[in-house]
């Protein structure tokens, strides 16, 4: 099955960090699967008061990181807007251990990828014996990445066999992902464990010759992909047969990069160019009613403002395409989120 994408750039403002991993788009996988909590997850889905709002405990990412201070923006201005349900967000280790958490009955939402829920919908580890299908609520945050290289000899990912390439840090969606894309060429390559941040550093040292690398949404290029375009010469990674592959294949989700909005590099594709995209939703079960979803998401888009305020990163959600941008074609959508994106015309 295809899953292949034409991205739109989303309206937004200014250059933004995004996504779990210090503006990386991919979730950093460092959890240690079992999803350990802080003790006091556990959610019945209310205040255990018989009366007012409806609790729920949303599980994000690791203090620190955008993703977590999206879902504290997210509360501050829900929970000031409405009486009907107030959101207790709680740090999490990784986007693993949010999946975990759902296992145990220890959080009502939580950040999750489209990486992630690919392979739990298909049953692959670490999540084969886990037990719990999870729905899609709301985009986060989206990236697309492609490989590139400083040395003008490799054309095709075949020239790299053998060599080194930076695919951030082991564990990550991104760094899985990029392997696959490797076996699926019978690409033999090193992936030493390099932090986004350290690329340009392992380019002008030669600990890689190529590395994966994203544009937040499509259009707005991360601080270490700025450093790396600055100091290397810098080279699209092409695929012998177009990326049909990729395209092809039934966990990555691809998008087709118009050649056009390929940032200037040194070397670029004739034409259009396939990538693949990482993106990070809110994620829930059909325990937590319709009805708390979509006042959730309706009191989001009706103090808009106000979020972009509390976080930039928002501002990618006034294109309202945005909102379901992340999702995996192959995954369900809560049914109070289906109801609230049918009314405004998306489904």
């Amino acid at each position: 099955m295809s899953r292949r994408r034409y991205i739109q750039a989303a309206a937004a403002g200014g250059a933004l960090t995004l996504a779990g991993c210090s503006g990386n788009g991919g979730s950093n996988g460092n959890g240690n699967g079992n999803g350990d909590s802080d003790g006091n997850g556990d959610s019945d889905g209310n205040d255990g008061s018989g009366g007012g709002a409806t609790e729920l405990v949303v599980s994000m990412h690791q203090q620190g990181t955008n993703a977590f201070a999206q879902g504290q923006a997210t509360a501050a201005v829900v929970n000031d807007a409405t009486d009907e349900i107030r959101l207790d967000v709680r740090p999490s280790g990784s986007v693993r251990e949010n999946i975990g958490r759902f296992a145990r009955g220890e959080t009502d939402l939580a950040f999750v990828g489209n990486w992630e829920l690919a392979n739990l919908e298909a049953g692959n580890e670490p999540y084969a014996d886990i037990g719990v299908s999870l729905d899609q609520v709301v985009t986060y945050n989206y990236s697309t990445w492609m490989l590139i290289t400083n040395d003008e000899s490799v054309q095709t990912i075949e020239d790299l066999d053998g060599r080194s390439i930076g695919a951030g840090p082991e564990g990550a969606a991104v760094n899985q992902i990029t392997r696959r894309i490797c076996d699926m060429y019978g690409v033999d390559a090193d992936f030493p464990d390099v932090a986004f941040g350290d690329k340009q550093g392992a380019f002008s040292e030669g600990i890689i010759d190529a590395a994966a690398i994203t544009l937040t949404n499509f259009e707005v290029i991360v601080p270490w992909v700025e450093q790396i375009m600055a100091s290397e010469d810098t080279y699209v990674v092409e695929w012998p047969d177009g990326g049909d592959m990729i395209v092809e294949d039934e966990l990555i989700s691809s998008v087709t990069w118009e050649q056009e909005q390929i940032p200037d590099f040194d070397r670029v594709p004739d034409g259009d160019h396939i990538g693949w995209d990482i993106g990070f939703f809110l994620a829930s079960t059909t325990e937590v009613s319709d009805s708390s979803i979509s006042t959730m998401l309706s009191t989001m888009n009706n103090n808009l403002d106000a979020l972009i305020e509390a976080n930039s990163a928002f501002s990618f959600h006034e294109n309202m395409d945005y909102w379901t941008r992340a999702f995996y074609d192959g995954g369900g959508i809560h049914p109070g989120a289906q109801s609230f994106y049918e009314d405004q015309g998306l489904l």
